[in-house]
């Protein structure tokens, strides 16, 4: 069965990704530990936010406010960023990034509740539910 936590944090991390040097070798952090600032064993959607808003001011090289496709590195494909930059001046602003943040959460905190609802379930696209 997959865990909320595990959902939410792979929710996190899979938005958020990783800034060049994230994990050094040996006692490394679990992602959630990085970003889980209350202690309380999830990363919730503040959270998550506040991790992405650092991540953002990381990603922005220019120091120009905002994030070109290039600057992103390949965590959005082009389609995912035509469709979250907003004024379409071909480039994020952090209130964009932190907008795509935001529903990716919700979309996967969504997935995870559905797992749970689930047990016997796999979540893979038109795979027949076959619950009891």
């Amino acid at each position: 069965m997959i865990s909320r936590r595990k959902v939410l944090a792979s929710a996190a991390i899979g938005v958020i990704g990783s800034v060049h040097h994230a994990f050094a070798k040996g006692a490394a952090p679990s992602p959630v530990e990085r970003f889980d600032a209350d202690h309380d064993g999830t990363v919730d959607l503040a959270e998550a936010k506040k991790a992405a808003a650092d991540t953002f001011t990381k990603l922005d090289n220019d120091k120009d406010g905002t994030l070109d496709f290039k600057e992103l590195s390949g965590r959005l494909s082009r389609k995912e960023f035509a469709a979250a930059e907003g004024d379409k001046d071909k480039t994020l602003d952090k209130d964009e990034y932190l907008k795509l943040v935001g529903q990716r959460f919700k979309q996967r905190t969504r997935m995870a509740m559905v797992a749970s609802a689930r047990p016997s379930s796999v979540l893979l696209p038109g795979a027949p539910w076959r619950g009891s």
